[in-house]
């Protein structure tokens, strides 16, 4: 918490120390051919991809910085889908809920700046990608949550099903 004078502002300095933590985990999963557990992993993603997270003694949540949310999903991009669907499997409605809160999170103020538009854009296509990255796997597109975000979310909304059908088209 920063006091300027006319009033307090709340300020997350833990960003650089997290996005760090998570570039290492990537770093670790790219580079290692030792078993890990990936539960534990899919649990540490699965709190970077949180919008909003509480912080001791500070009475507001905090928003996530986007940075760690992409890079939260390009980890989550990168996991072997048939190798590990049964840890995705078991953890697909969280996986769901923090795919829809990052889609639908409204932007900050009544004018975001254009940088702050680009972000948004840049994170949706980013966990468009990882739901057409899993949708690739038939035990996760058989989940019902997975399913259900497809269905209520993507295909619910007009601008997010043309970004997921032009993805999908790239990918082919």
């Amino acid at each position: 918490v920063v006091d300027l004078g006319d009033g307090l502002y709340v300020t997350d300095d833990g960003v650089d120390v997290r996005k760090a933590a998570y570039e290492c985990l990537n770093a670790v999963m790219s580079l290692s051919d030792a078993e890990l557990d990936y539960a534990t992993i899919l649990q540490a993603i699965v709190y970077g991809l949180e919008v909003y997270y509480d912080v001791p003694n500070v009475s507001k949540k905090l928003e996530n910085a986007d940075d760690v949310q992409v890079l939260c999903l390009h980890i989550l991009g990168n996991l072997d889908v048939a190798a590990h669907h049964k840890v995705l499997v078991d953890a697909m409605h969280v996986l769901a809920d923090r795919w829809r809160a990052i889609v639908t999170k409204a932007l900050p103020g009544k004018a975001p700046t254009i940088q702050q538009i680009e972000r948004h854009d840049d994170l949706v296509r980013t966990v468009l990608r990882v739901v057409i990255h899993m949708g690739k796997s038939p035990e996760l597109e058989k989940q019902g949550p997975f399913r259900t975000f497809l269905q209520q979310v993507v295909m619910s909304s007009e601008p997010l099903k043309v970004s997921y059908a032009t993805l999908q088209a790239e990918g082919k």
